[in-house]
């Protein structure tokens, strides 16, 4: 049975990406474009000077004056809004969302997760001998303060309070922060057309050269999308054990990113 991996911090890219048009063929996705005038056709061809909205309301507004006129332009920016906002909601990951409370977090988790959390909360964290179960610590924190974080894993390790998936949730100031998904079966591509599917084919791609704790060399793969209010980072990584490469993807609050990065670069002497 494989070991569970451990958290490692902030496994964010680092240094300049550049986005890959060959990995979105792959996708069998049409490519980034190259400004907002510009979309594709359904052949995949560049249709330079595009104006999705003009090219959408002006058939109905040639037929359309006066207050119907005022009307018509109100009802179209009242719709653009409320499709930028939604498109800036982060999507949910294993049913979780950017935001939502602890309490949240564990109404939507399978029930062995519900199960052993409430028994870490109606035993404070100790066993029938009254000693403490360490196992309990992070969670219970994180339920105490409103911030920290707890790792998970699959039911299958029978071991952690969290068994819903492997990977991690972050908690800060009571909202969930950060959640980390990884996938030991799941081939690089697949996993990647998934994201993509999920986030959006506005993406940018890096390749790391790593060695293993055997020397050997490989290529790692790594995605992010970034908004105004959240980063999604899709990698590849080392099982602990260091004898697999396996996909995981972390979805974190963007305002708590900059503040984690803040106060990291910090100097002790200021």
């Amino acid at each position: 049975m494989e070991a569970v991996p451990e958290r490692t911090g902030s496994r964010r890219p680092t240094g300049v990406s550049v986005f890959d048009r060959k990995a979105l063929q792959a996708l069998q996705l049409p490519p980034r474009l190259p400004n907002e005038s510009e979309a594709v056709d359904e052949q995949g061809e560049v249709l330079r000077g595009y104006r999705p909205q003009v090219r959408t309301i002006i058939p109905f507004l040639k037929s359309t004056s006066g207050p119907d006129m005022t009307k018509a332009v109100l009802v179209f920016l009242l719709a653009a809004t409320a499709a930028c906002h939604a498109q800036s909601t982060a999507p949910s990951l294993k049913g979780h969302v950017l935001g939502e409370t602890l309490q949240q977090f564990m109404d939507k988790s399978n029930e062995i997760t519900r199960q052993q959390m409430a028994n870490c909360i109606s035993t404070n964290g100790k066993d029938e001998h009254g000693d403490r179960t360490f196992e309990c610590d992070d969670f219970l924190s994180a339920r105490k303060t409103g911030s920290g974080h707890f790792d998970c894993t699959l039911p299958m390790y029978q071991t952690g309070v969290c068994r819903d998936f492997v990977g991690d949730a972050t908690f800060s100031k009571g909202r969930l922060v950060e959640i980390t998904v990884g996938d030991y079966d799941a081939d690089w591509d697949d996993f990647l057309r998934e994201a993509a599917a999920k986030f959006g084919v506005h993406f940018e791609t890096k390749t790391d050269t790593v060695e293993n704790a055997f020397g050997a060399t490989y290529q790692l793969n790594s995605a992010t999308w970034s908004t105004p209010q959240y980063i999604a980072i899709a990698h590849e990584r080392f099982t602990e054990a260091g004898n697999k490469i396996y996909p995981e993807l972390e979805l974190i609050d963007l305002a708590y990113s900059t503040d984690q990065a803040a106060k990291k670069h910090h100097s002790s002497l200021d």
